[in-house]
């Protein structure tokens, strides 16, 4: 009995320390390595050091009363809310806390900011799971429909060739891994249908889960077909976080998500960025210290942009995200499509598109009001998502845990998807099918491969 009692006080322990590592090593690189960036993806974003030491004290309480939020609530990992949540609070609210200890924030986003992580956390707690069941077709329905979707998604890619002229090379690769803004601003200036790139984005996301979805089901030929699937998609949109998403998907589907292993993931992605520098010095950037600036530091430095800008201007309450909606009784957004350049422009010095997601995005369309409204419609989304994976193996929830995630931090009201005919309405719908059922539950036993003769 006292051995059992002394093992679990040693692990609570050692998790404790490793989250606590992780922060003390975000606090080393915000003050001693990310200002010392050269490169021109970090300085465009003017992270200059200004520390103001009673924001930084209060930086490091919040960030200790964060580390004892996670140590008593988000160390499971086993719901996919708590597993988004977990993945918001490691990439994106404690490195913005971090730093506005560092770069001197004005108090009043600091405060804000922190209230919509507390209101965030409230809403996951109170608000529960539906619990009527989600089904529209029969199991033989259902089952002609997953071929097809199937089909569909690794077809699509020869669809994108007719239409953007690319194919999947080692050329192309190449030549994207060097220059994926050039890709990426050269694929936004294309005329294209909306339909086909949303489809495009829910076939690239759709893909990685279904890299973890099959390794772990050992049809590892369909993995491998959507591997390529995704190093496609990665030409077309220059997206460096694609092959990031790829190393996860497949380390999710060789490896059970262990909650003492995912610690130190996260701690060695901080780790790996000190190496980089050392390795590389301070003109270039290292993959993971890119990958890291682009979905941690650089959303929230923007999201004070977005603070900045529409503290004083007309919010837009949806109406850019709903046009046709709200076009019909005459109420067009003020700002249109073209507010992520407005911002890009003004407070960075050239057209660029400084999308945001999380509190600059709720900011945006509802003022100080985003704090309980879009919060809690996240939470809201995330227990329809949750209801729709609840059957699902746990690795497969994490991977589409980090997707979910890291789309929230640079798409404004994420949660305004699911209510409109865009991708992530299509991913739900798919989900729909694909996971919800009884077959695909989280012991994807023995018995259950062996008379499993579909093509899923």
């Amino acid at each position: 009995m006292y051995s059992g009692v002394h093992s679990l006080n040693l692990k609570i322990k050692k998790r404790s320390w490793v989250y606590l590592g992780y922060i003390v090593l975000l606090y080393v690189l915000g003050f001693a390595i990310w200002p010392h960036l050269n490169a021109e993806e970090f300085q465009t974003y003017h992270y200059v050091l200004n520390i103001n030491v009673a924001k930084l004290i209060f930086s490091i309480l919040v960030s200790l009363a964060i580390w004892n939020v996670i140590n008593k609530r988000y160390g499971n990992l086993e719901t996919f809310s708590d597993q988004v949540i977990m993945v918001l609070i490691l990439f994106y609210f404690l490195p913005g806390i971090v730093v506005s200890g560092l770069v001197n924030y004005e108090w009043s986003y600091i405060l804000e900011y922190i209230m919509y992580l507390i209101a965030l956390l409230i809403f996951n707690s109170v608000i529960i799971m539906p619990k009527k069941k989600i089904r529209f077709f029969s199991k033989q329905s259902t089952n002609f429909i997953r071929n097809a979707i199937l089909i569909v998604a690794l077809l699509y890619p020869f669809v994108l060739i007719r239409v953007f002229g690319k194919s999947l090379t080692i050329d192309e690769l190449v030549s994207t891994f060097n220059d994926p803004y050039g890709v990426r601003n050269a694929s936004k200036e294309m005329t294209v249908s909306w339909i086909i790139i949303a489809i495009e984005y829910w076939a690239s996301y759709f893909g990685f889960v279904m890299i973890t979805y099959y390794i772990r089901r050992k049809k590892y030929w369909l993995a491998t077909l959507f591997v390529i699937c995704e190093l496609f998609y990665f030409i077309l949109q220059g997206n460096r976080i694609f092959p990031f998403f790829i190393i996860i998907a497949v380390v999710l589907g060789i490896f059970n998500l262990n909650r003492e292993v995912t610690k130190y993931v996260f701690l060695g992605i901080a780790g790996v960025q000190v190496l980089e520098y050392l390795i590389l010095g301070n003109n270039s950037l290292g993959f993971f210290t890119n990958v890291f600036r682009r979905f941690s530091i650089v959303p929230n430095m923007i999201s004070t942009s977005y603070f900045d800008y529409f503290q004083n201007l007309p919010k837009d309450w949806l109406r850019g995200t709903f046009t046709n909606l709200f076009g019909l009784f005459g109420l067009a957004s003020p700002y249109g499509y073209d507010i992520n350049y407005l911002i890009g422009q003004k407070y960075y010095g050239f057209r660029m598109y400084a999308n945001n997601g999380m509190f600059g995005g709720a900011f945006f369309e509802f003022g100080s009001l985003g704090i309980l409204i879009d919060t809690a419609m996240f939470v809201v989304v995330l227990r329809i998502f949750e209801k729709t994976l609840k059957r699902t193996d746990n690795n497969i929830k994490f991977m589409f845990a980090v997707i979910f995630g890291t789309l929230a931090i640079n798409t404004p009201v994420i949660w305004s998807g699911c209510f409109k005919l865009s991708y992530l309405l299509m991913v739900l719908l798919t989900f729909l099918l694909f996971f919800n059922r009884p077959e695909d539950n989280d012991n994807n036993n023995a018995r259950t491969k062996a008379r499993n003769t579909n093509l899923i």
